[in-house]
């Protein structure tokens, strides 16, 4: 199975190529607000193609092969691929599927991967240097997600908070125009809900 990828969006340059896994099924550190407003489930909802590639990515992300399929297809799109963001939609749904893109990641060394993530309860160990994790929160995190992202906190970069539509936010919402996210100026990113 080829995974389906894409490049860019409405937020993302073309030269981000783009990995997804189906809304909430695979996300095992979803909040009670990611229950009420997932934004990855409006394109499932309005595109009759993204959750059929969706769910087609989630069964090629089992198989053993996925880390080679995914190899290939980097090694295919190389010279137009600036960085790879793992999970538009999704998240490390368990631990050999995060070990899956660790693999994936120290094949590539060149190309930067990035992936937010509320799944703190992994073992991120041996976290390929070219991975950039960030850590993401909304107002209904549990406490014990909080502490657990604490013990861990050495293998994120950065932390990434939804707040109100209208609390002031340090991201603007365009990765196309600021790279917050890459300066290091600022390591804990507020972004309004959306």
């Amino acid at each position: 199975m080829i995974p389906k990828i894409s490049f860019g969006n409405r937020k993302l340059p073309k030269s981000t190529m783009i990995f997804n896994l189906p809304a909430r099924v695979t996300c095992p550190g979803k909040t009670a607000f990611c229950n009420k407003s997932c934004y990855a489930l409006k394109a499932e909802r309005m595109y009759s193609q993204v959750l059929p590639a969706r769910q087609y990515n989630f069964e090629a992300s089992r198989l053993d092969t996925f880390d080679l399929s995914m190899h290939e297809l980097i090694q295919k799109n190389k010279k137009k691929i600036k960085q790879v963001r793992i999970h538009e939609s999704g998240d490390f749904y368990n631990q050999a599927y995060l070990l899956k893109w660790y693999r994936i990641c120290l094949n590539n060394p060149g190309i930067k991967f990035y992936a937010y993530t509320k799944s703190f309860h992994l073992n991120f160990a041996g976290k390929p240097s070219n991975l950039v994790l960030i850590a993401s929160f909304d107002n209904t995190t549990r406490e014990a997600s909080r502490l657990t992202y604490e013990s861990k906190r050495m293998f994120f970069v950065y932390s990434f908070t939804l707040v109100d539509r209208k609390a002031p936010a340090s991201c603007i919402q365009d990765c196309t125009i600021c790279n917050i996210c890459w300066t290091g100026k600022n390591k804990n990113i507020t972004v309004n809900q959306h």
